[in-house]
C-alpha cells in the first residue's frame, strides 16, 4: 500500500491517480528501491571484515596485557614497549574497523596506519625472537604476521574500497 499525496490515506500500489482528486501518483522504481536498501547497510564482505579485526585485535590487547605482565616481571623492557605499542596498534584497528562498519573511509585510513605499525612491530619481535628462538620467531610470523598482512591487503582490494564514502 502507499500513500495519498494530499490524504496520506493508504491507497493499493496499482492505482496510479488519486480516487478522490485526481492527482497523479508516483511509482516506485523497483531499481531505485534496490539500491537504497543495499546503501543502507553495509555489504556482507566489509561486516565480516569488521567483525573478524575487532576480534582480532581484542584478542591482540590481551595477548599484549600478558606481555606487560611477562615484562613487569622479568623487568624486560623491551616487551613491555611492544605491549604498549601491540594495545596503540589493536585499538586503532577497531577504530579503523568500526568507521569501515559505518562504510567510511577514512577508516581505511586509520586501519592501515595502526596496521602498519603492529606488522612493523610484530615483525622486529620475530627478528629478537629469531636470535633466540627460531620456532617462536616461526609462530609470530605463521599466527600474527601473515593474517595482519592479508587482512590488510583485503581491505584494500577494490571490492571493498567501493562500498567506502
Amino acid at each position: 500500500m502507499k500513500n495519498y499525496i494530499a490524504y496520506n490515506e493508504p491507497i493499493a500500489d496499482d492505482v496510479k491517480f488519486c480516487t478522490q482528486c485526481g492527482t497523479k501518483q508516483p511509482i516506485p522504481n523497483i531499481q531505485d528501491t534496490i539500491a537504497q536498501e543495499a546503501q543502507a547497510k553495509p555489504p556482507t564482505i566489509i561486516v565480516v571484515l569488521a567483525v573478524l579485526t575487532i576480534c582480532g585485535s581484542l584478542f591482540g590487547i590481551g595477548r599484549a596485557l600478558l606481555y606487560e605482565l611477562f615484562g613487569s616481571a622479568t623487568s624486560n623492557d623491551g616487551i613491555r614497549i611492544r605491549a604498549a605499542i601491540y594495545v596503540i596498534a589493536s585499538v586503532g584497528t577497531i577504530v579503523g574497523a568500526a568507521f569501515m562498519f559505518l562504510k567510511q573511509r577514512k577508516g581505511l585510513y586509520i586501519y592501515t596506519v595502526f596496521q602498519f605499525l603492529y606488522i612493523i612491530t610484530a615483525t622486529f619481535s620475530a627478528f629478537v625472537y629469531s636470535t633466540k628462538d627460531e620456532n617462536l620467531s616461526s609462530v609470530i610470523l605463521t599466527f600474527f604476521l601473515v593474517p595482519a598482512i592479508l587482512f590488510l591487503i583485503q581491505y584494500w582490494l577494490k571490492d571493498v574500497r567501493k562500498h567506502l564514502t
